[in-house]
């Protein structure tokens, strides 16, 4: 839209090369607001409330937008329904102008604001400690050109080897990666992977042996499901064994999560022979 003149008469709809219009009449005044209005609609958002403080960025038409309060139901990643999950979290979003020293507080906009999720399986609370990075699930849906594909690959396999190294535990900062999962960030495995055949080969020529001694029963049942883990040891305990570190539900005689079927067997037999017995198989109820 421009004026072209005090008293200019001459009416051009919008979409053509210009517009004209009286100065008493000219859009700006009815328009005032108009962005604060527009954009406070558009973040209002279903099963949860968000409230946010729109500011103007100089006078170029620019506004800012922060959201000071929110709580909302959110999924577990992008596009979630894509990979079939179905966990949910509440979302918080809390500033205030002065810091309550409470949590990791983040200063934006002369705010100090708190973010975290609270999973609604068991209400476990995630800290956001960090607010300034975007998941590598959403980067790579939204879509990279090839150059910036190519260099989010190399960032990514030069990372320290965590259990979940998922998409949507991992996250760009700045031209960097980093591990985000709040439940495993504090060990890595590069150390063990150059192991990672050795131990099948340990797991497989086991089982054949505990077999032959027709000492192996079924399969365990565990988180993932995994080959080897579990075998020989399934049993009527169930669990449940959601501890990654002893994953497989072995049936001594309380009832006990093991970190693989060699442990459970051995701890099967140390039973056996405290209470007198010549030995265990698996399988027993």
């Amino acid at each position: 839209v421009e004026k072209r003149g005090e008293e200019a008469a001459r009416y051009i709809p919008f979409g053509t090369e210009e517009a004209r219009f009286r100065k008493n009449t000219h859009p700006r005044k009815a328009w005032q607001g108009f962005e604060k209005e527009f954009l406070s609609t558009e973040t209002e958002v279903k099963g949860g409330e968000t409230e946010v403080h729109v500011s103007a960025v100089g006078d170029g038409g620019i506004v800012r937008v922060d959201v000071v309060n929110a709580t909302r139901s959110v999924h577990h990643h992008y596009d979630f329904k894509k990979d079939g999950h179905k966990r949910t979290y509440t979302m918080h979003i809390k500033s205030s102008s002065e810091k309550s020293g409470e949590g990791k507080e983040h200063l934006n906009n002369g705010r100090w604001t708190k973010v975290w999720l609270t999973r609604d399986q068991d209400n476990h609370k995630i800290p956001y400690n960090t607010i300034k990075s975007v998941t590598l699930i959403a980067i790579l849906r939204m879509g990279l050109v090839p150059e910036l594909k190519s260099h989010a690959y190399k960032e990514f396999i030069s990372m320290p080897l965590y259990e979940d190294m998922a998409p949507w535990n991992i996250v760009m900062e700045g031209k960097g990666y980093n591990y985000i999962d709040y439940d495993t960030r504090d060990k890595t495995f590069d150390k063990y992977i150059p192991y990672a055949y050795q131990i099948l080969s340990v797991l497989m020529n086991y089982k054949r042996t505990v077999n032959d001694f027709d000492a192996c029963g079924g399969k365990a049942s565990t988180p993932y499901g995994f080959g080897l883990v579990s075998d020989c040891v399934g049993s009527k305990y169930k669990g449940p064994c959601e501890d990654p570190e002893k994953p497989v539900p072995c049936a001594t005689k309380e009832g006990t999560c093991q970190s693989d079927f060699i442990s459970c067997l051995r701890a099967i037999g140390d039973e056996a022979l405290e209470g007198g017995g010549a030995g265990a198989g698996a399988g027993a109820g």
